[in-house]
């Protein structure tokens, strides 16, 4: 009596991470003999991975990457700033800046505004250093509860900062510590601007007072030195 050739219940074969090889039993009058069929070996499926997200470098990161890179350039502000004292009623009381944080005012700082209508804190010594008085005008920025009168500065001519943009393959964006409140870094996707004064040499002076730029309000505000 003879089998029927090629009758076997071990043709169907399964797929899975490794090649797989198919038994198929022929039998004859010889006997039977085992044939082996190999598939074609099973492609594995990668699914396609997301780009990685870019590093966020801190504030020391930042400094350390501007260093390496001697990124550093002289700026000049092209832009006039409005500026006056605070009030009583303005101590305490908390504006978002153009870096989307929130700064509290304190006795001894000006409000500062610039063209984008963005406010920041500085010093009376620092703003007349840089800058010098253009005139007054009564204004009302969204912030103001009633038109106030500010002073009106304009860069004074020579004086100059040093910027950094910071911008790289795989930095994402980075952090900065303003002398104004260390406690609230700022941040900024990449292709801000970290700015200082105009120091004899930025790579070996220590850098207590550096701030952070976004990148559309220094383009419109700063013109590098060619």
């Amino acid at each position: 009596m003879f089998l029927s050739r090629h009758a076997s219940p071990f043709k169907s074969c399964g797929h899975g991470l490794f090649t797989v090889v198919c038994l198929t039993f022929s039998c004859g009058s010889i006997g039977c003999q085992v044939e082996k069929t190999a598939e074609k070996p099973v492609e594995e499926t990668v699914d396609e991975a997301k780009p990685a997200a870019g590093k966020k470098l801190s504030h020391e990161e930042t400094l350390a990457w501007i260093r390496e890179h001697r990124a550093w350039r002289h700026a000049r502000k092209t832009k006039p700033i409005w500026a006056r004292e605070l009030e009583p009623d303005d101590i305490g009381k908390e504006l978002t800046t153009a870096d989307h944080a929130n700064e509290v005012a304190r006795e001894g700082y000006w409000l500062c505004v610039g063209v984008a209508e963005e406010p920041w804190f500085q010093k009376p010594a620092k703003v007349e250093e840089k800058y010098d008085l253009a005139g007054e005008e009564e204004k009302q920025f969204t912030f103001d509860s009633a038109p106030r009168k500010y002073r009106v500065f304009k860069p004074k001519e020579g004086v100059r900062n040093w910027v950094a943009q910071i911008a790289a393959p795989g930095i994402e964006g980075f952090y900065i510590r303003p002398g104004y409140d260390m406690d609230r870094p700022l941040y900024s996707p990449a292709g801000g601007y970290v700015v200082t004064g105009d120091v004899a040499d930025p790579y070996t002076a220590q850098l207590d007072d550096v701030w952070l730029v976004q990148q559309p309000l220094f383009e419109s505000t700063y013109e590098i030195d060619r």
